[in-house]
């Protein structure tokens, strides 16, 4: 488990997907917001870098899948495909240390569409994960996003897991375990 207390700055990710398997399902939105964990701790108002995309996967979203996250293929049928994308997604990640909750899961997402669009990946940059961290420290009864965030009396505003949401979620999860960490080290 990484330490959040040493840590300055953070690219908070989500991604959603038209399935689990990284090998096989797409990238159908991806979100991520740059922001300094220290500064945010001090300024709830800090203004981040966001980045925020739909992606055509090239392939259907599974009904069971768009009631997840809400998206359709309606929705991402004008959009670009990863490969068009994967420039500007891999120039905003750049070599920053990744957060997000399951920071495997969006990750190996995030390797394989890199991959399959000939960009190298994101496997050099320092990984965060709140759920390992929520796991390893708080010892709740579920270490869901939601869950975690509701415990630091944090809230999402829709019914959908939104990419946007949700990376925003890890960035003030982010925050709450560093000023934890700040409490017991003083």
């Amino acid at each position: 488990m990484n330490s959040f207390y040493n840590v300055s700055e953070l690219v908070a990710i989500d991604c959603e997907t038209t399935g689990l398997n990284p090998k096989q399902d797409r990238i159908v939105s991806i979100a991520a917001i740059r922001f300094d964990v220290s500064k945010l701790a001090l300024d709830k108002f800090q203004k981040a870098e966001c980045m925020v995309c739909l992606v055509n996967p090239g392939c259907s979203i599974p009904a069971i899948t768009s009631r997840i996250h809400g998206i359709t293929d309606d929705d991402v049928r004008n959009e670009h495909s990863f490969r068009q994308l994967a420039p500007e997604i891999r120039r905003f990640l750049g070599t920053a240390p990744i957060v997000a909750h399951n920071v495997s899961f969006d990750c190996n997402f995030l390797n394989s569409e890199f991959r399959r669009a000939g960009f190298e990946g994101i496997e050099k940059n320092k990984k965060f994960c709140t759920m390992a961290t929520a796991a390893a420290t708080l010892r709740l009864q579920r270490n869901t996003l939601d869950y975690v965030a509701e415990h630091f009396g944090l809230k999402r505003n829709g019914q959908f897991h939104n990419a946007y949401e949700d990376a925003m979620l890890v960035s003030q999860i982010a925050t709450e375990f560093h000023l934890l960490e700040r409490r017991l080290r003083s």
